[in-house]
């Protein structure tokens, strides 16, 4: 257990330190990166401060489901129906197909690694993304519209897509689950 503590203890230190160290840098470095860096120096596969466990894994889960639904009040829905939600569903569409095309040339044709290749690539860290936004004071402008818009559909599209690939067991049947969502999404957004 206080191994779960001091762990609990070094997440805690990097949660408060990074904003300070933002602060100072006049904002100029977000707090996001600071966490980056911070979470990456006091992991398991930096200074090994802070172990892995369980108890990590609830907080790492829990934290994920926030970001997550800290995105999703940020969206909103007319803003994604709107032309340039369309514009958007259609250029990660495009995207996908081409990664795809991609993976599959890298992969001599492996299907099944070029699918979970091509969703990867074409996955955006929004999560990441709308706290800069937010600091920077993007998130009602044109930029940070056309962002969020960007974002939304980078990462609810590689997450249905894997929802997909993952419930299927043959990569045929995936495949076609995998073309036929894309092909109803692309239709809907038109």
């Amino acid at each position: 257990m206080t191994d779960v503590l001091v762990s609990f203890a070094w997440i805690v230190a990097a949660g408060l330190l990074a904003p300070i160290l933002a602060f100072l840098t006049g904002k100029r470095v977000p707090a996001v990166v600071f966490l980056l860096v911070l979470g990456v120096l006091i992991g398991p596969y930096g200074l090994e401060l802070a172990q892995d466990g369980d108890a990590i894994e609830l907080l790492s889960e829990l934290g994920l489901g926030m970001l997550f639904l800290l995105a999703g009040l940020e969206i909103s829905p007319a803003l994604l129906k709107s032309r340039e939600g369309g514009h958007a569903l259609a250029t990660w569409a495009l995207c996908i197909v081409l990664c795809f095309g991609g993976a599959v040339a890298l992969t001599g044709g492996d299907i099944s690694i070029a699918v979970v290749l091509a969703i990867a690539l074409t996955s955006t860290a929004l999560g990441t993304l709308l706290p800069i936004l937010k600091q920077a004071d993007l998130t009602d402008t044109p930029v940070g519209n056309s962002v969020l818009i960007h974002g939304a559909i980078g990462e609810l599209g590689p997450v249905l897509a894997m929802a997909i690939l993952l419930s299927t067991r043959s990569t045929w049947a995936t495949a076609v689950l995998l073309v036929a969502f894309f092909a109803i999404a692309l239709l809907i957004a038109l």
